[in-house]
């Protein structure tokens, strides 16, 4: 992402407001990474959104677009080739 854009988002999001995110832009911690969810539990997500036509939990960041909460949404989300994703940001 551009950085200038970033900054400004950084600036002025507020947290509880639904804002779109580049994909891309989602930083994913070594922690995260370091442990890929269950299979069962991703199965049961997967079917809540086919079912639902949405995803069952939200993708939350920190002010650095640093990931939270919401690891097994941004991954079916990238299964899914989702370019943007609905986020929360909090303080």
């Amino acid at each position: 992402m551009n950085k200038i854009i970033r900054k400004i988002k950084k600036m002025f999001c507020k947290s509880g407001q639904v804002y779109k995110v580049n994909i891309k832009d989602i930083i994913i911690s070594e922690e995260f990474r370091a442990t890929q969810p269950r299979f069962k539990k991703m199965v049961q997500k997967r079917e809540f959104y086919r079912k639902n036509n949405m995803y069952e939990s939200q993708v939350i960041l920190n002010r650095d677009f640093m990931l939270i909460d919401g690891y097994t949404t941004y991954l079916l989300c990238l299964e899914n080739g989702e370019k943007y994703v609905d986020v929360y940001f909090m303080d």
